[in-house]
């Protein structure tokens, strides 16, 4: 092999570990990436959840309050009718 096909190919060499060295970097991120999102989804599911099961809970408690302030209406109604007579 002469020298020139030689320092030819030490330098293809060099630039492919180069390449290489990039392309295990962006890898490197791409995954780390990859697990911080499916840990945000994780996350964001199992806060889902919860709220799903929390809700039925708290849409009877918004009803008993209307039921409740509905009765206060009344009330209200009744007294201002006894303090008119």
């Amino acid at each position: 092999m002469n020298p020139e096909s030689k320092l030819l190919l030490e330098k293809l060499d060099k630039r492919f570990a180069a390449t290489d060295k990039r392309f295990d970097g962006i890898e490197r991120q791409i995954q780390s990436n990859h697990d911080s999102a499916s840990t945000r989804i994780l996350a964001l599911e199992q806060a889902t959840k919860v709220f799903d099961e929390w809700r039925p809970s708290i849409e009877g408690v918004v009803y008993d309050l209307k039921i409740e302030v509905g009765k206060l209406s009344t009330m209200k109604m009744e007294v201002g009718k006894i303090t008119k007579y």
